[in-house]
């Protein structure tokens, strides 16, 4: 079973968007787990050919002896349209 639900807004005149994610996993049979995730985003529009965007993501995997931080990353790029 699973579900993930995202957003997404722009603000200050189409110039940011911040884009969000929750999600969760759950698996059963020979493992029994669940994972949920948190994702977070943003897109600074600089000029109509550049753009900066930022990313952090986070997720945590739960069984039945522990619970723990499975990954965490932060990712910034940039995109440039010659």
């Amino acid at each position: 079973n699973s579900i993930s639900i995202t957003r997404e807004r722009p603000l200050i005149k189409d110039k940011i968007n911040l884009s969000g994610t929750l999600s969760f996993l759950s698996s059963s049979g020979v493992s029994e787990f669940s994972n949920y995730g948190l994702s977070l985003g943003s897109r600074i529009i600089i000029s109509k050919a550049f753009s900066i965007n930022m990313r952090a993501l986070s997720r945590v995997r739960s069984s039945s002896s522990e619970t723990e931080i499975s990954n965490f990353a932060v990712k910034l790029s940039t995109n440039y349209i010659f």
